[in-house]
């Protein structure tokens, strides 16, 4: 797993019927009750819902509740039961009372158990109307030994001697609230008049201070970046399942995940950002999604700069190659991105979009760049915005026309790429001028381009600005230049040139089409290859089976025993792998044909060792090659590049 997946409301309850519009106060109020035995797989709901100005009442809820007890305004009534809801008649008063009564059997879909619950937002325990915000007060009970928690602000707790209470209070929802349940111990630091608390399974429950450690240090680090935390709490549950998943103020973690560090670092780290970027200022998807991005730049990127240049140079230079393996039928405009649905979005709407806040940074400077994000967010904070605002902030702050900047990167859905096609190096008055011509292949953009020319005894670093198909550039030193680098740091978003971008598993994994070869007939090895092909290349992408006569045509995945993987890789002039390490139980490597076609090998002792890949080896997709051992991966390499074609070498 990446990282938390963020949770975008959308009632799965199925309904069927028409949903006029309520016509009143856009906002409805919710006092709850919620009664959960996990054991049981019992639950019970009572609603007191608080109605403004309408004749009826329109409400989206599970089918597979039943409905108990229907008052208005102290009147029993009927519920006109329809498949995913129901719809209220009422006397159109200003202010209506309804009280509601649910139970049901928690269905097999859901996860329920001594482990614990899960009743997602998305799920249709809680009844909804269509109105656009929602407030709530939430009492969730359990039973002993379980506690509850959910999004929002935490207002009271009570337990008896069988059973545990938690209030939970939102003034203004975007979504219906999720409520996790489990044996969970609990610890809590208050940080800044924030409740800082983890609910853990047992096992795990030594993770707690190094987690609550964590988030109180990217608390005060976004606070300062960019204003006070929004809410009052921030919780980290885990999860029986193997999940990760974001909501307001809470991070819902498979238990298996808690202990691993990234999700204690980058992870973490993007999840509390989003109560700034997406829960504090809320994104307009009408017009894109900035907030994947710029939750990307600031904490998964940050954190990997504050590891110093190199660690920074090397997450851009990765978004580089992933987009490189991005096939132009897949690529989409970042003002087209709305959420992530496989890999080739997420190439777009987090990682280029990141580098767009990277290259902007770079444009204005980094106290303008700090300055437009408070003044975005005092601006915005629970309100929605699109990336016209963002636009705005940074105009006012730096008193410059961006329009060209956000343009060309927003709106195009190709990248730059340049050619150094042309250096030379002779004397000047003050010593030395270099002269270089950079030329832009397709597209012409605006790039701020950084230079770095090597002279004896020192660097000259400078920018230039490229803005024609063509321009040539003169640079002083004082000492005779013996290098010259065009974007040695991978600075500016642009297509690597061959020689820049090895081949890595992603070019055949993010491929529309792919054709697959199985060298293998034995039923393990055939079973463990659908589910792996399953896994690597998801349901988006058309895979084809070949024999082993065809001609390979495009992207194509090759699987099979090693000792025939070998055979066959020899036979077909295909690189194998950079050392045979006979200790390995299996491997996946990539490779070009001189036609630039991508082709994985997978090689594997036997259908276990194949299986072994299943979980692990999709997320080893900016990997060249990749070595097992059972199934832990052992070694893990990127082939070695050439020289850059952006680098020349002046003559001695």
């Amino acid at each position: 797993m990446q990282g938390v997946i963020r949770v975008t409301f959308a009632v799965v309850c199925g309904l069927t019927f028409a949903l006029p519009s309520i016509a009143a106060d856009r906002t409805i109020h919710y006092n709850v009750n919620l009664y959960v035995d996990p054991d049981a797989r019992a639950i019970e709901i009572e609603n007191r819902i608080t109605v403004n100005g309408t004749d009826r009442l329109i409400l989206r809820f599970a089918d597979w509740l039943d409905v108990d007890r229907v008052i208005v305004d102290g009147t029993t009534v009927e519920l006109d039961r329809q498949s995913g809801g129901g719809v209220i008649s009422l006397p159109g008063r200003d202010r209506q009372i309804v009280f509601l009564t649910l139970s049901g059997d928690i269905p097999e879909t859901i996860p329920a158990g001594s482990d614990g619950a899960a009743l997602f937002g998305s799920s249709g325990w809680f009844p909804i109307t269509q109105a656009e915000d929602l407030s709530y007060e939430l009492q969730v009970t359990v039973p002993r030994p379980y506690r509850a928690v959910s999004s929002g602000r935490l207002s009271e707790e009570t337990e008896t001697a069988s059973s545990t209470s938690a209030t939970f209070i939102s003034d203004m929802a975007l979504e219906p609230p999720s409520v996790f349940i489990g044996p969970y111990a609990q610890a809590e630091r208050v940080s800044s008049n924030v409740r800082l608390r983890t609910y853990f399974h047992k096992d795990i429950q030594d993770f707690s201070d190094q987690y609550l450690e964590k988030s109180e240090a990217y608390l005060n680090r976004f606070s300062s970046e960019i204003g006070p935390y929004p809410y009052q709490d921030f919780h980290v549950v885990s999860s029986p399942l193997p999940v990760g998943y974001g909501f307001v103020n809470l991070a819902y973690v498979g238990r298996m995940i808690v202990p691993l560090p990234f999700m204690q670092g980058r992870s973490l780290a993007h999840e509390i950002l989003h109560n700034w970027w997406g829960n504090g200022v809320f994104v307009d998807y009408r017009e894109g999604n900035w907030a994947e991005g710029l939750t990307t730049y600031m904490a998964d990127y940050a954190l990997e700069a504050d590891k110093g240049p190199e660690a920074a140079r090397q997450m851009r230079l990765d978004w580089l190659r992933d987009f490189a393996a991005l096939p132009p039928e897949r690529d989409m405009p970042v003002k087209a991105f709305r959420s992530k649905r496989h890999d080739a979005s997420q190439i777009v709407g987090y990682n280029k979009a990141a580098f767009v806040f990277h290259m902007l940074k770079g444009e204005i400077g980094d106290e303008k760049f700090t300055e437009s994000l408070k003044q975005f967010w005092a601006e915005h904070k629970f309100s929605y915005a699109d990336w016209s605002d963002l636009r705005h902030a940074f105009e006012t702050v730096t008193g410059r026309d961006l329009g060209w900047f956000f343009e060309q990167w927003l709106e195009s859905k190709v990248a730059p790429e340049i050619q150094l096609s042309m250096a030379d190096v002779h004397r000047g008055s003050n010593g030395y001028v270099s002269e270089f011509t950079i030329r832009q292949i397709g597209s012409v953009y605006s790039l701020n381009i950084p230079i770095v020319i090597e002279t004896r005894g020192r660097l000259v670093s400078e920018h230039v600005r490229l803005s024609e198909r063509e321009q040539t550039f003169r640079i002083q030193s004082e000492t005779k230049p013996l290098r010259l680098n065009v974007d040695p740091s991978f600075d500016v978003f642009r297509r690597l040139l061959p020689g820049e971008s090895p081949a890595i598993l992603r070019d055949v994994t993010l491929a529309p089409a792919v054709d697959v070869l199985l060298l293998s007939e034995q039923s393990p090895f055939v079973d463990a290859s659908q589910r792996l092909l399953a896994r690597l290349l998801g349901d988006d992408t058309v895979t084809t089976p070949i024999s082993t006569h065809g001609q390979i045509e495009k992207a194509t995945v090759v699987l099979g025993p090693s000792e025939v993987i070998e055979e066959f890789a020899t036979a077909n002039g295909l690189e194998g792998l950079p050392q045979n390490d006979t200790g390995n139980t299996a491997a996946a490597w990539v490779t070009r044909l001189e036609d630039d076609l991508p082709v994985m090998l997978i090689s594997a002792r036997d259908g276990d060792a194949l299986s072994a890949l299943v979980r692990s080896l999709p997320h080893y997709g900016r990997q060249s090659y990749v070595t097992y051992a059972g199934n832990k991966a052992i070694e893990r390499g990127i082939w070695p590049v050439e020289s850059s074609p952006l680098e020349f070498v002046f003559p001695d």
